[in-house]
């Protein structure tokens, strides 16, 4: 899979399928060229951007975190997640340090949320490469598992019922009732 740094011709004409079968009556906003922000009036804005790429796959993947979290985050910028536990150095730059892998554990959750998402939507989810992008996390140091089994775990979950589409889009439902 590439990801790409210019929204495709392909993108613009599924963004408009997504958002009339998804964000019709929706509060949330759409904005291309940015990542999942909250305006200061509290619109909750959902983008397709994610570090340099600028594609479906990364609204996908937002739109798949609001469904997989807890009510209390929905309004919360970044989610609300942390990072971990604060560490302060004299002379560096403050960083967080991870205790547990939950962070990733909840990639796995909302990749499969994704996958079911993507594929109601006529795309395929790349197991292998969605494997990958756990090098980015900030606990990745701390998965039990490599490559492989992170694949298999987001692909075998996506196939539960809890992750399906239909249980996306009804959570989706809810959740945008909630705002």
């Amino acid at each position: 899979m590439i990801l790409s740094e210019k929204f495709t011709t392909a993108d613009r004409k599924l963004l408009g399928v997504v958002r009339a079968e998804l964000f019709q009556d929706s509060p949330i906003l759409i904005e291309v060229e940015t990542n999942q922000t909250i305006r200061d009036d509290g619109t909750l804005v959902l983008g397709c951007r994610a570090g340099p790429s600028l594609d479906m796959f990364n609204l996908f993947h937002e739109m798949s975190h609001l469904v997989e979290i807890d009510d209390a985050r929905i309004q919360q910028y970044g989610w609300g997640f942390k990072m971990g536990r604060e560490v302060n150095i004299p002379g560096y730059p403050t960083f967080y340090e991870p205790s547990t892998w939950q962070p990733s554990q909840r990639e796995i959750r909302v990749m499969a949320y994704q996958a079911n998402l993507m594929k109601h939507f006529g795309r395929e989810m790349d197991f292998a490469y969605c494997s990958t992008l756990f090098k980015y996390m900030v606990d990745h140091y701390l998965i039990p598992h490599g490559e492989r089994w992170l694949a298999r775990e987001i692909e075998r979950r996506s196939e539960l019922p809890k992750y399906s589409f239909e249980a996306f889009q009804k959570e989706w439902l809810r959740k945008n009732e909630l705002l």
